[in-house]
């Protein structure tokens, strides 16, 4: 129900709030949530693994220089 039926509570508080409610939904209705896409960086760790998910065990051939200690 809109209007409220007690003699204590104000009906052009809801009346206002129930127009106020039609106009945004009317003015957004269009819009949707825009969800920002994440690129993912690469490290260390992400080297460790191959295309499919897969531990590589030996890691001397697959870390370049730009991650070694050396």
């Amino acid at each position: 129900m809109i209007l409220p039926t007690e003699d204590k509570i104000s009906w052009e508080g809801h009346l206002s709030g129930f127009l106020v409610g039609l106009f945004y939904a009317f003015f957004y209705r269009n819009k949707g949530i825009i969800k920002e896409e994440f690129h993912f960086s690469k490290t260390e760790f992400d080297l460790l693994f191959d295309e499919n998910g897969n531990l590589i065990e030996d890691k001397e051939e697959i870390i370049p220089r730009e991650f070694s200690d050396e």
